[in-house]
């Protein structure tokens, strides 16, 4: 590989797990924030999406970088091409941890304690999912991506149970409903976040090197 590619692409790789560690970081924020009400976790979520979007914007850079380096190889366009997208499905997962810290906001003080377990629960699954398809993605194996698959069934679940204690809230005397309404939101967005952990794990299977590339 040419070696000003090789540098190129660990710079890649770099970024995209530093995004990736403050993204995750963000969506445990968030849960925090919709678990508990707590305002400094819904503002630290909201003070650090600026990095996120300049984190996105780093990696597009670097991207279009190494896609100007000619001629570049097959595989390697592949992996940048897919880089590319996986920064998008990064973007949108930051996004949706700042919904949830918005929402947060409408829960008034110490949250909705019955849920707050099922909430964080939710929120580190699909962190770990997303960390976990990045990892397969960088390092281009497979067998990995086993593990997001297999959490999604988990993601389900808990949502589905969420939802159904929600809904059985609403005929209970003296029910805030904008408070329900934004868990139900609040829950929905971080079970969306499985959804991107797996579209990235999709992405492997794409990316397969003729030689491995550094993770």
């Amino acid at each position: 590989m040419n070696m000003k590619r090789r540098d190129g692409i660990d710079t890649l790789n770099i970024q995209i797990r530093e995004m990736t560690e403050l993204v995750a970081d963000q969506v445990k924020r968030a849960a925090d924030a919709a678990s508990s009400g707590n305002a400094r976790s819904a503002a630290s979520v909201e003070h650090h999406d600026l990095t996120v979007i300049r984190y996105g914007i780093l990696i597009e850079e670097e991207c279009l970088k190494l896609l100007g380096i000619t001629p570049p190889l097959e595989d390697e366009r592949r992996y940048v091409f897919s880089a590319s997208k996986v920064k998008h499905e990064l973007v949108c997962i930051g996004k949706l941890a700042r919904r949830v810290a918005h929402e947060s906001r409408l829960l008034g003080p110490g949250g909705l304690p019955a849920t707050a377990r099922d909430m964080a629960l939710l929120a580190d699954i699909a962190a770990r999912s997303c960390t976990g398809a990045i990892h397969a993605f960088i390092t281009r194996n497979v067998q990995a991506t086993k593990t997001v698959w297999d959490e999604v069934p988990t993601l389900d679940d808990i949502y589905t149970r969420l939802c159904t204690r929600f809904e059985a809230a609403f005929d209970q005397p003296g029910v805030r409903i904008p408070s329900l309404l934004a868990a139900r939101t609040m829950a929905s967005s971080l079970a969306r976040v499985g959804g991107h952990a797996s579209r990235i794990a999709n992405m492997v299977a794409t990316v397969q090197p003729a030689a491995p590339l550094s993770p």
